[in-house]
């Protein structure tokens, strides 16, 4: 059974309405991941971080000797995640991100034509 609490749709909306654009179109399309750091660990494997070339978030990946993810972690940027208990942002939620992610597009692809 499943007791996650989803949230809701209005609250998405007030959400998406406050965040920079950079953090909708991750949001919505995913991130955009460039290396940031990597070592060895001391006892064997690797630490790598990797980093948003849009919003900043760093990715921590714990790695055996044979390369093996043994644990995963997110440092998000300040504003970038909804308060906490608001729910599970769901597929319905995840389209008010698509949705202003596209609106932002479209936006700028049209200001850069007027300036051609």
């Amino acid at each position: 059974m499943n007791d996650m609490h989803i949230a809701d749709l209005a609250d998405v909306r007030a959400f998406a309405a406050t965040l920079p654009t950079k953090y909708v179109v991750c949001r919505d399309g995913g991130h955009n991941f460039a290396p940031h750091d990597a070592y060895e660990l001391e006892g064997g494997g690797y630490e790598r971080v990797r980093k948003c070339r849009s919003c900043g978030t760093l990715k921590t990946q714990e790695l055996t000797n044979d390369f093996v993810i043994l644990r995963t972690s997110y440092a998000y940027p300040p504003g970038y995640t909804a308060e906490a208990g608001t729910g599970r942002i769901d597929g319905e939620g995840r389209c008010v991100f698509r949705g202003a992610a596209l609106m932002a597009e479209m936006k700028m692809l049209h200001n850069k034509q007027r300036t051609h």
